[in-house]
């Protein structure tokens, strides 16, 4: 059984629909569960509010029942916490430590698999694509909290033999986006629908890789299927596209190009971002599948 912390968010719905399907059972925690979600898309899978699962019932789910813990919980996205780094460390770094250690101390055979982020862990760098060997130089309080997660992880492999994967995600793109701070394609489409100025940082050629949300979901099943490895991936379509050209597509999708509002860079961005995912081919056959296109019509369409 799946325990997705952190379940009822973007990523987490689009896993949750993906094991149903799979028919993988599936349990969902998160602070407020969405039975109407789960009724609708996942009626196989169940919920467990976060206060439940940090109490007994988590404890024994967690020793009878779980196969794997995925955990996607984060309460920060690119651009938070600027002003203000320290809350990386208690909102995001330190809730994930202390579930490592408690997975740690009841089950350190149970795999863990962390959503980390493959744009912003390396920062700025002169690798094109990026290996997951490159120097991890953050530049954002969000991907410092990334980098010290995955480092708290690999500490409890160190120290207590935690079983683990790290997966280094690229930008997702999918239906289920709920933060509206978050996803360059919902936010495309919120300001065509509302008829108000698309705001972008920068001149629009900032490169970034985009992925359908639903081969990142089959890329943590691939790896969970395959047994703990104890490793880093980066889970990415390995193809760079700008800004504008993300736009553009939109436009053949929807039909229509919202007005652009230019602003100048924020220092948390970086100019270019496109990940090798070729290890996570050699390590357990996988590759996107879905074209950016495709993806957009997946996801704006819906």
């Amino acid at each position: 059984m799946l325990v997705l912390v952190g379940g009822n968010g973007f990523l987490g719905r689009h896993l949750t629909v993906r094991a149903h399907e799979a028919a993988i059972p599936t349990v969902v925690v998160s602070r407020n569960p969405d039975s109407q979600f789960l009724t609708t898309y996942a009626p196989s899978a169940a919920s467990l509010p976060l206060d439940d699962f940090q109490r007994r019932p988590g404890d024994q789910l967690l020793l009878e029942r779980a196969t794997a813990l995925i955990y996607l919980a984060s309460q920060s996205v690119p651009g938070s916490n600027v002003e203000n780094p320290s809350l990386e460390m208690t909102g995001n770094v330190e809730p994930a430590f202390n579930a490592f250690l408690r997975v740690g101390h009841l089950r350190p055979d149970l795999p863990i698999v962390f959503l980390s982020s493959g744009g912003t862990v390396y920062g700025r760098t002169d690798y094109q694509p990026i290996p997951e060997t490159a120097p991890l130089r953050p530049i954002s309080p969000y991907g410092l909290g990334k980098v010290i997660i995955e480092r708290c992880l690999r500490f409890c492999g160190e120290t207590v033999g935690q079983r683990y994967f790290i997966l280094r995600a690229s930008n997702a793109i999918g239906r289920w986006h709920r933060n509206p701070q978050q996803g360059l394609a919902m936010a495309v489409l919120r300001a065509i629908n509302s008829g108000t100025p698309l705001n972008l940082y920068g001149d629009g050629t900032a490169v970034r890789d985009y992925i359908d949300a639903d081969d990142i979901a089959d890329a943590i099943i691939d790896v969970v299927s395959a047994g703990p490895k104890n490793d880093i991936w980066n889970v990415s379509s390995g193809i760079g596209y700008s800004v504008l050209d993300l736009v553009d597509m939109i436009e053949q999708v929807i039909g229509k190009r919202p007005e652009i509002k230019f602003w100048p860079n924020r220092k948390v961005d970086v100019s270019s971002a496109v990940l090798d995912p070729s290890k996570m081919l050699r390590d357990f056959g996988w590759k996107a599948k879905t074209p950016l296109l495709v993806a957009l019509q997946k996801a704006l369409l819906a």
